[in-house]
Protein backbone atom coordinates (compact mmCIF):
# COMPACT_ATOMS: atom_id res chain seq x y z
CA UNK A 1 0.00 0.00 0.00
CA UNK A 2 1.46 3.28 -1.41
CA UNK A 3 1.80 5.57 2.15
CA UNK A 4 1.15 9.46 1.83
CA UNK A 5 1.14 12.21 3.77
CA UNK A 6 -0.84 14.90 3.41
CA UNK A 7 -0.02 18.66 4.69
CA UNK A 8 -2.37 21.22 4.15
CA UNK A 9 -3.33 23.91 7.15
CA UNK A 10 -6.83 23.76 5.52
CA UNK A 11 -8.92 21.03 7.36
CA UNK A 12 -11.72 20.56 4.84
CA UNK A 13 -8.61 20.00 2.10
CA UNK A 14 -7.29 17.38 4.54
CA UNK A 15 -10.42 15.77 4.85
CA UNK A 16 -11.47 16.14 0.98
CA UNK A 17 -8.26 14.79 -0.91
CA UNK A 18 -7.52 12.09 2.31
CA UNK A 19 -10.68 10.57 2.03
CA UNK A 20 -10.71 10.32 -2.12
CA UNK A 21 -6.96 8.98 -1.33
CA UNK A 22 -8.01 6.18 0.84
CA UNK A 23 -10.89 5.83 -1.31
CA UNK A 24 -8.29 4.49 -4.27
CA UNK A 25 -5.89 1.76 -1.81
CA UNK A 26 -4.10 4.79 -0.38
CA UNK A 27 -2.46 4.97 3.24
CA UNK A 28 -2.84 8.66 4.31
CA UNK A 29 -1.88 10.66 7.43
CA UNK A 30 -2.42 14.31 7.52
CA UNK A 31 -0.91 17.34 9.14
CA UNK A 32 -1.30 20.82 9.44
CA UNK A 33 1.52 22.20 10.10
CA UNK A 34 5.22 22.23 8.94
CA UNK A 35 6.48 21.13 11.99
CA UNK A 36 4.13 18.24 12.52
CA UNK A 37 4.57 16.86 8.90
CA UNK A 38 8.24 16.77 9.51
CA UNK A 39 7.83 14.81 13.23
CA UNK A 40 5.41 12.15 10.59
CA UNK A 41 8.01 11.94 7.88
CA UNK A 42 10.53 10.87 10.55
CA UNK A 43 7.82 8.26 12.36
CA UNK A 44 6.32 7.05 9.48
CA UNK A 45 8.44 7.31 6.32
CA UNK A 46 5.93 8.10 4.05
CA UNK A 47 6.35 7.14 -0.23
CA UNK A 48 5.21 10.15 -1.15
CA UNK A 49 3.82 13.97 0.86
CA UNK A 50 1.50 16.17 -0.93
CA UNK A 51 2.84 19.38 0.72
CA UNK A 52 0.66 23.21 0.75
CA UNK A 53 3.46 25.61 -0.56
CA UNK A 54 1.64 28.44 2.07
CA UNK A 55 0.97 27.25 5.31
CA UNK A 56 -0.47 29.51 7.43
CA UNK A 57 1.26 28.60 10.28
CA UNK A 58 4.91 27.86 11.63
CA UNK A 59 7.72 27.34 8.92
CA UNK A 60 6.98 26.79 4.88
CA UNK A 61 6.24 24.37 2.77
CA UNK A 62 9.39 25.01 0.81
CA UNK A 63 11.44 24.70 4.12
CA UNK A 64 9.48 21.66 4.84
CA UNK A 65 10.23 20.64 1.50
CA UNK A 66 14.26 21.23 1.91
CA UNK A 67 13.74 19.04 5.86
CA UNK A 68 12.20 16.66 3.98
CA UNK A 69 14.68 15.97 1.50
CA UNK A 70 17.54 15.98 4.15
CA UNK A 71 15.79 13.64 5.86
CA UNK A 72 14.95 10.97 2.99
CA UNK A 73 15.96 12.20 -0.46
CA UNK A 74 13.59 9.15 -1.74
CA UNK A 75 10.24 10.51 -0.52
CA UNK A 76 8.64 11.93 -3.67
CA UNK A 77 7.00 15.22 -2.85
CA UNK A 78 3.99 17.18 -4.63
CA UNK A 79 3.70 20.68 -3.94
CA UNK A 80 -0.01 21.87 -3.88
CA UNK A 81 -0.90 25.77 -4.79
CA UNK A 82 -3.92 27.55 -5.30
CA UNK A 83 -1.48 30.48 -6.61
CA UNK A 84 0.20 30.64 -10.07
CA UNK A 85 4.20 31.36 -9.24
CA UNK A 86 6.63 30.52 -11.55
CA UNK A 87 9.19 31.77 -9.58
CA UNK A 88 8.60 29.42 -6.76
CA UNK A 89 7.44 26.59 -9.27
CA UNK A 90 11.11 26.44 -10.01
CA UNK A 91 12.52 26.93 -6.99
CA UNK A 92 10.25 24.05 -5.67
CA UNK A 93 11.94 21.86 -8.39
CA UNK A 94 15.26 22.76 -7.66
CA UNK A 95 14.74 21.82 -4.40
CA UNK A 96 13.75 18.29 -5.48
CA UNK A 97 9.88 18.89 -5.73
CA UNK A 98 8.65 15.76 -7.75
CA UNK A 99 5.89 17.91 -9.48
CA UNK A 100 3.40 20.63 -8.81
CA UNK A 101 -0.36 20.35 -8.72
CA UNK A 102 -2.49 23.31 -8.37
CA UNK A 103 -5.97 23.76 -6.35
CA UNK A 104 -8.50 23.03 -6.79
CA UNK A 105 -7.27 19.46 -7.39
CA UNK A 106 -8.22 17.40 -10.45
CA UNK A 107 -8.70 14.00 -8.33
CA UNK A 108 -8.23 11.70 -11.31
CA UNK A 109 -5.20 13.40 -12.15
CA UNK A 110 -3.65 13.60 -8.92
CA UNK A 111 -4.31 9.53 -8.67
CA UNK A 112 -2.13 9.32 -11.59
CA UNK A 113 0.76 11.89 -10.54
CA UNK A 114 1.04 10.06 -6.98
CA UNK A 115 1.14 6.82 -8.86
CA UNK A 116 3.64 7.55 -11.52
CA UNK A 117 5.93 9.84 -8.92
CA UNK A 118 6.06 6.70 -6.80
CA UNK A 119 6.27 4.27 -10.20
CA UNK A 120 3.89 2.10 -8.83
CA UNK A 121 0.14 1.17 -10.29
Amino acid sequence: MIKVLLVDDDPEMRTCVGGFLKSRGFQVSDAKTGEEAIKLVKEESPDSVLLDIHLSQGISGIDVLKQIKEINQNIKVLMVTGFIDHEKEAECMNLGANGYIMKPINFPELDNTLRNSIGKR
